[in-house]
């Protein structure tokens, strides 16, 4: 879908000083301005996690994640980019649009047949993850879960 709109609204979303993708069932708390600075025109805003979402690139079920490794930045643990709310500044624009297309063309081969952006998105990113131009807000999601219902705050 964030394809679809890029090829419609190119120009738009080009000219924009941030762009901020927030998923639309989710309420947010701390969702101001205080991030959208000069200095992080060529960053991404994602979500501090607490915890972190870290886990064995083999996971409990026996499958291995190492196809979203990259030598741009090495990890030990595999390292997951939630997509409920998140940001980038002008910067990165073009860079971000290239990387869901290049998650996009892994996608649909078979080895990556259960991956998905969440995990994907640290890979096409690692360059400029490792150059520290990822800020983690203090952003919060809150919503139902969608297995037990149950309301949560993240």
């Amino acid at each position: 879908m964030l394809l679809s709109l890029w090829k419609v609204f190119r120009k738009e979303i080009s000219e924009a000083d941030f762009v901020l993708k927030a998923t639309g069932r989710y309420l947010y708390e701390n969702l101001t301005d205080k991030y959208f600075t000069p200095d992080n025109l060529n960053r991404y805003l994602f979500q501090a996690e607490t915890p972190a979402d870290v886990r064995d690139w083999v996971d409990h079920r026996g499958f291995d994640w190492s196809l979203a490794r990259s030598a741009k930045n090495p990890t030990s643990k595999r390292h997951i980019l939630r997509t409920i709310l998140y940001g980038f500044g002008r910067f990165k624009v073009a860079r971000f649009f290239a990387g869901l297309f290049e998650i996009l063309f892994r996608l649909g081969q078979p080895a990556y047949k259960i991956y998905d952006i969440e995990n994907m998105l640290p890979y096409v990113l690692a360059e400029d993850i490792s150059n520290r131009e990822l800020v983690r807000t203090d952003w919060r999601c809150l919503g139902w879960n969608g297995v037990n219902g149950e309301f949560f705050r993240m």
